[in-house]
């Protein structure tokens, strides 16, 4: 009661507490879907989750990813929430909020793809294998569209230097639709090729049988007949055997054959010839005696020497048989005059 006291009142504060909230990283193997992970922590250790609790508005916002990439795990509007006996107090308006933001990936979906293998007898047409089939342990996201964009097609028979028969790699490749956008950038696609083969074409050519009658030529002939062979391809025969003389009879009627497609190409390498061939035959030429007698007029040397013997073997005078490029004599026996 000594004093007479005047009050002058301060004021009592209390501020807000700032903390950091940390939102978390997560990542997925793309599928597909739309993800989120609105997870997060703080950075002071009194704030444990027996006395407080996060919760998501209905105007929090959070960072959702689909497609492979990184992004910020945002999560904004967050409300903090007292836990006190067996109740909460939002006491989200105590705090001042900082953010750490974590990352959301998406990695590329691993599919290894086996294309297919095919092969076939050459005919002239294109060989292609479209198939495929996944050998890896994740597929392609259920409900995708996969389409082949490139393959590989062949036609003709390839071989090695040694003439060994040789496949082709079948190369694919795939693109991926969800059925709004192209998604193939989200799969790492490896390949295993299976082989594309073409086998020759066995054909069996015949070479005809010919003959001709001695004339002193040389005597080939072309003519065959070839079984199998594709339809619209033609041949042409080459290095054909030939007989000039009657001991050459029975020669085998060889040649070789090359094939062309209907472009005038070449395409010899693609057929396995099996040839059987005919004979080439040369008949001797048949020459006809002359009926025409002439007098065979011996020079003076040969008429001595003839008359001497015909005087000793009781030879009468010659008949002289003509053929070409040859002169018989052939005397007859008769009583000497």
């Amino acid at each position: 009661e000594n004093y007479n006291i005047t009050a002058e009142y301060g004021e009592l504060k209390i501020l807000k507490c700032g903390i950091t909230l940390i939102t978390a990283d997560y990542e997925w193997v793309y599928d597909g879907d739309e993800h989120e992970y609105a997870a997060c922590d703080v950075d002071v250790d009194w704030m444990t989750e027996d006395k407080y609790a996060l919760y998501r508005s209905w105007n929090t916002e959070v960072a959702t990813i689909t497609d492979v990439g990184e992004t910020d795990n945002v999560i904004t509007n967050i409300v903090i929430k007292r836990i006190v006996g067996g109740s909460e107090i939002d006491v989200t308006d105590c705090f001042e909020i900082n953010y750490v933001w974590g990352k959301l990936r998406v990695t590329r979906r691993e599919v290894t793809v086996l294309t297919g293998t095919a092969e076939k007898v050459y005919d002239d047409s294109l060989l292609f294998c479209e198939e495929y089939e996944v050998v890896s342990e994740l597929d392609f996201v259920e409900g995708q569209i996969v389409t082949v964009t490139k393959r590989t097609e062949i036609t003709y028979v390839r071989s090695d230097a040694d003439g060994n028969i040789t496949s082709a790699p079948n190369e694919l490749e795939v693109t991926v639709s969800n059925g709004i956008k192209d998604v193939t950038s989200n799969y790492d696609i490896s390949y295993v090729y299976g082989n594309l083969t073409v086998k020759k074409r066995p054909v069996t050519i015949t070479t005809s049988d010919a003959a001709w009658v001695y004339n002193a030529d040389i005597h080939t002939c072309a003519e065959h007949e070839v079984i199998n062979l594709v339809e619209g391809h033609v041949t042409s025969a080459h290095g054909l055997a030939g007989v000039k003389n009657v001991a050459d009879s029975g020669t085998a009627n060889t040649m070789h054959i090359n094939v062309y497609d209907v472009k005038g190409k070449d395409v010899t390498p693609n057929y396995d010839m099996t040839y059987e061939y005919g004979p080439c035959r040369l008949k001797r030429t048949t020459s006809k005696k002359s009926t025409t007698e002439r007098r065979f007029f011996p020079t003076k040397r040969v008429l001595t020497c003839w008359t001497a013997i015909t005087k000793m073997k009781g030879l009468c005078p010659v008949t002289v048989c003509s053929t070409p490029n040859l002169s018989v004599v052939r005397p007859t026996r008769a009583a000497a005059t």
